[in-house]
């Protein structure tokens, strides 16, 4: 999850400095992330489905967000 996080702001701080190519990359490798978590139905998910509503809530963490929604059947 930290990884996650980071490269969104890593994608937001490109964003704002004009570095097109690497908000590219941030926002491919974020894909990638999320995408190997959903296949490998990772403890990721699992640990992001009991965290607290803070760490659930956290814009970074958006596509964890869904993903521990199927988890739960909700």
């Amino acid at each position: 999850m930290y990884w996650l996080k980071r490269l969104h702001e890593i994608c937001n701080e490109a964003e704002k400095a004009g570095e097109n190519g690497l908000v590219e990359l941030a926002a491919d490798s974020i894909g990638f992330m999320v995408n190997n978590i959903e296949e490998r139905n990772s403890n990721v998910i699992r640990v992001f489905a009991a965290a607290s509503d803070e760490v659930r809530q956290d814009e970074h963490l958006v596509g964890l967000k869904n993903l521990a929604e199927e988890y739960r059947g909700t």
